[in-house]
């Protein structure tokens, strides 16, 4: 049961969330890419009664483990954006074990480069998308506010816009797994982050792998310098600059998996480079509290000030 629990709140949803009004809409599920010959997919949530031409990628994820069961309440929890007129793009993503946290970030980073392609399609405007997400999901949220996956000389036409999001709010990311508790502390050495990796079913997101050339087959990195290049390529906090994305994030004080250090460190780095940022800080709650659904409110006022 503890596991159980500890994955819930990885994911986000509370176990006690009241229901949010949802306005009509229409959702339909489309193939955003493939990866190995799976179908990557995404369910495009459009409202029926007003429409102002701005985009929202909300990230199914937990624990880096994404579940297309997970659609009905996270509709549920766009229920804010949709009012607004957002058009709400519900991401599902690879998952944990088959996949670990790394290699997922190419989906997030394709799931941003298809909404902006078929922008006119789906009636919102290409440099108007906005991202959201939890745990998981607000770091991958962070990684596609920093990185880029553009690539010019594509044959691929997706893959010649810019992967960037526009703006990102999100809850209790991990920004910085080098730095993770304190200065100097990593996460892969860190006993109680190991601790609650391992509880949380969610350690395999990290069991980084490489190519032995040879056989081409897979190994598990055991290196130490390897594997903090691994985790340097999952902290967004190292791709931020002047032109990363408007970021608001919110983070209860009391969380111990996502320490509230990796917000603040986060926020530090934005504001010495004059990027437009805001910590929103949840008193006495840890990793998820009961009706967290009810500050998606600060989310859409934040999307609304930035995708103007």
């Amino acid at each position: 049961m503890k596991n159980f629990l500890i994955l819930f709140l990885l994911i986000g949803f509370s176990l006690n969330g009241s229901a949010q009004s949802v306005p009509d809409y229409t959702q339909t599920e489309v193939i955003y890419g493939r990866k190995n010959g799976m179908a990557l997919t995404m369910f495009v949530t459009t409202p029926k009664a007003k429409n102002n031409h701005r985009g929202i990628l909300y990230l199914a994820s937990g624990g880096y483990y994404s579940d297309a069961k997970w659609v009905p309440e996270t509709t549920e929890r766009s229920a804010e954006f949709l009012k607004r007129g957002f058009t709400v793009f519900i991401v599902t993503h690879s998952s944990a074990p088959v996949y670990t946290s790394v290699e997922i970030i190419p989906d997030i980073q394709r799931a941003v480069q298809f909404v902006r392609y078929n922008a006119k399609k789906y009636d919102i405007e290409a440099d108007k998308i906005g991202i959201t997400g939890t745990s998981s999901g607000g770091n991958l949220s962070l990684l596609a506010s920093t990185t880029e996956a553009k690539v010019t000389g594509s044959d691929d036409p997706v893959a010649k816009v810019s992967s960037k999001a526009n703006a990102v709010a999100c809850f209790y990311p991990p920004t910085d797994f080098l730095n993770y508790r304190r200065a100097n502390n990593l996460a892969l050495t860190d006993s109680l982050t190991q601790k609650m990796m391992r509880e949380g079913w969610i350690a395999s997101s990290f069991m980084f792998k490489e190519v032995n050339p040879k056989d081409n087959t897979f190994s598990f990195i055991t290196n130490k310098e390897k594997l903090i290049e691994e985790f340097r390529k999952l902290s967004p906090i190292y791709f931020v600059d002047k032109t990363t994305a408007p970021t608001l994030l919110y983070h209860g004080d009391r969380d111990v998996l996502v320490p509230m250090y990796q917000s603040e460190i986060y926020i530090q780095k934005l504001k010495s480079l004059n990027v437009p940022c805001q910590l929103l800080v949840k008193k006495g709650e840890e990793h998820g509290w009961k009706n967290q659904e009810n500050e998606m409110k600060f989310f859409a006022d934040w999307f609304d000030t930035y995708l103007k």
